[in-house]
């Protein structure tokens, strides 16, 4: 606590004004941050400390540099269920196991027989962090569960499976944007990750036009259609114009299309019909060699330069064999004689490294290209958070629909009332489950007692509606105390 104190106090805070002393600093910072809460106390000072491990935002500037905090936000969860780790396994929530591949048994497992993996039909990456965010902090706020339920039930529809296909087909190429612009910061991108952006980006569009055409009504279709702006059609637009994903491809480095840089479109036409040209030097420098020669040819080679490439003669042992008059030799190659001539010196002088100013230029065009995009990155962040959610919601609208789940309704009363519930795991445990009902009052049937043998069903009847560990726990105490009455009260012991 006291660690953190001192960390918050001597941050680097620009919410802060810069000419106030040390204590109207130490009151302006206790106006925002409760220290009398030592929790919150110290989770903001671990968090001050992680950013300055990470040195996010400042990660080329000097260590000295601290890290700016631009803004002090208190976030309160009242919304979110509190549930411990014991509850998420009984309920059998989430179930980690070891992954069956060796190769990946150390490195990570896999989900398991949970309620996760039944509703997990997520098409990104996006939609399963999404979904698991939820399952991992389940809200209480009614009014973001209605809002849930309202996709679910527009997709559950028999009428809307077509469009819930297109959209998960869509969501199969949403790739993961965060790392690719982290990249573009840094200006170390590939020819995959612009292969990957311009996918994503048009994927997005498809996604945003397709919500345009549902129910403005639902809210994560208003908000998707007022999301997917011309930002990303500008962005679709520019990565479309500029790149050649076929020429990059092949010459696995980024690439532009024809008439974007006149310079570079001059620079490409000369190293295109240089075959043809060099071609006819050689024929030119074979007249002035000797007669032994049979032949030469005439390559480029970058950095290098242009070189007279002959056949190395039998007649040519030692290096001193090398020695042509009027060629300058630089290397052997396989068996191939390389030289400088005065053409070919003449060559460099007016033709230069072709293919390094090339890919120079197409290097320069790439970073106007990435700032571009970079200045529009706001919208991709968003695409990721929505097409996170929508995802979720379709997988979970997916599964419903097979397994013939129904809408809840909820009350502002404390009543749970429940026809024929199936517990979503158990139904595929057994080949016979008979539905159950609960009915809970708000004053009455409040408390019930379940009987039965062992392995007759208590537990999973108690799963099927309750997420509290202390009904849990009661429903596991009476199946003990029931249990230990019949061993008291069989008469064959005598007792």
């Amino acid at each position: 606590l006291h660690v953190s104190k001192q960390r918050i106090l001597s941050g680097s805070f620009n919410l802060l004004p810069s000419n106030l002393t040390e204590q109207e600093r130490i009151l302006h910072l206790s106006s925002i941050i409760p220290f009398d809460c030592p929790v919150m106390v110290c989770a903001l000072g671990g968090l001050l400390d992680f950013l300055e491990r990470r040195r996010i935002g400042v990660e080329v500037e000097d260590s000295s540099v601290g890290v700016p905090v631009l803004s002090l936000k208190k976030y309160v969860m009242t919304d979110i269920v509190d549930m411990d780790q014991d509850t998420f396994s009984v309920l059998q929530i989430f179930k980690r196991e070891v992954h069956p591949s060796v190769y990946k048994m150390f490195s990570g497992g896999k989900e398991g027989f949970s309620l996760f993996g039944l509703l997990n039909q997520c098409q990104c990456k996006w939609g399963e962090k999404q979904m698991r965010l939820w399952f991992m902090r389940p809200t209480q706020n009614r009014e973001e569960l209605t809002s849930r339920l309202n996709v679910i039930e527009y997709f559950m529809a028999p009428q809307n499976q077509e469009v819930t296909g297109n959209l998960q087909r869509c969501l199969r190429s949403i790739m993961n944007i965060p790392p690719i612009l982290k990249r573009m910061t840094f200006s170390n991108t590939k020819v995959s990750d612009w292969q990957a952006l311009y996918k994503t980006v048009y994927n997005a569009i498809c996604i945003g036009e397709l919500c345009s055409s549902l129910p403005q009504s639902v809210t994560l279709f208003s908000r998707i259609s007022s999301v997917f702006n011309s930002d990303l059609q500008y962005i679709a637009s520019v990565i479309s114009k500029v790149v050649d994903f076929e020429e990059s491809l092949r010459e696995k480095r980024f690439c532009i299309k024809p008439h974007v840089d006149p310079t570079v479109d001059d620079k490409k036409c000369r190293l295109q019909g240089l075959s043809d040209f060099l071609t006819k030097v050689a024929r030119q420098e074979l007249e002035s060699l000797d007669v032994q020669i049979p032949s030469c040819s005439v390559i480029y080679i970058p950095l290098i330069g242009f070189l007279l490439c002959i056949q190395r003669l039998p007649i040519m042992q030692d290096r001193s064999d090398f020695e042509i008059e009027g060629l300058e030799f630089k290397f052997l190659s396989g068996n191939q004689l390389h030289y400088k001539s005065e053409r070919t010196k003449e060559l460099d002088t007016v033709l230069g490294d072709l293919h390094c100013e090339i890919k120079d230029h197409e290097t320069m065009i790439m970073h106007q290209l990435q700032s571009l995009v970079l200045e529009k990155s706001a919208v991709l962040y968003d695409v990721t958070q929505y097409v996170g959610q929508l995802d979720a919601l379709l997988a979970m609208a997916v599964t419903a629909r097979e397994n013939g789940y129904v809408r809840p309704h909820y009350t502002a009363n404390n009543i749970i009332n429940i026809k024929e519930g199936r517990h979503p795991l158990m139904v595929f445990c057994s080949g016979t489950f008979v539905s159950n009902p609960t009915m809970t009052q708000e004053k009455e049937k409040r408390i019930k007692i379940l009987t039965g043998p062992n392995s007759c069903g208590k537990s999973v009847y108690l799963k099927q509606w309750v997420s509290s560990k202390r009904e849990c726990l009661m429903i596991s105490v009476i199946g003990r105390l029931q249990s230990l009455h019949k061993r008291l009260w069989e008469p064959e012991r005598g007792r």
